[in-house]
């Protein structure tokens, strides 16, 4: 499992090294960073007809 944290300083690192002027098709690099932050914060599943947030690691 990643931590969050991990993750998104990982995406970080890969998006600064493949940027042309910060940007990847438009968008800067905050705005995706962002992004995956809010995926990762509101990742929400049901199972036995409960909601559920997961809390550690990513989606599957």
């Amino acid at each position: 499992m990643i931590p969050r944290h991990g993750a998104i300083a990982a995406l970080q690192k890969f998006l600064s090294k493949h940027a042309d002027n910060r940007r990847i098709h438009g968008m800067t690099i905050d705005t995706i960073t962002r992004l995956a932050r809010l995926v990762l914060d509101t990742n929400c599943f049901v199972y036995n007809n409960k909601y559920y947030q997961q809390i550690r690691g990513g989606a599957m």
